[in-house]
């Protein structure tokens, strides 16, 4: 998805290749594979550089939004890992039975 969107973005398959640390080859592979599973082209190739199609915008909005909540989601994670809340004390030294557990027990 991130391919997507960087190269909507920066219209030039060598620039999104050097921003996503890829070779030209390797980021039109991915672009292709996502055109084969979406069954439409998603950029028009032309001497000037790329340009999305309708349904290549759209994607590449959806993709970026997508990427952005991923990456929301893994900082918040990532802040609350250090974070740990404290465990609830306990009256007894063993752990509490749930009741359909004891009932049975006393059986």
């Amino acid at each position: 998805m991130r391919h997507v969107f960087v190269l909507a973005e920066l219209a030039s398959f060598a620039r999104s290749a050097a921003v996503l640390h890829l070779s030209q080859s390797a980021l039109s592979r991915s672009i292709q594979v996502v055109e084969q599973q979406v069954g439409a082209a998603l950029f028009l190739r032309t001497a000037a550089g790329v340009v999305p199609t309708d349904i290549g915008r759209v994607l590449a909005q959806r993709a970026r939004d997508i990427v952005q909540m991923a990456e929301d989601v893994e900082q918040g994670r990532q802040s609350s890992a250090s974070w740990k809340a404290p465990m609830p004390a306990r009256s007894s030294r063993f752990p509490a039975w749930p009741r359909n557990c004891t009932t049975s027990v006393r059986r």
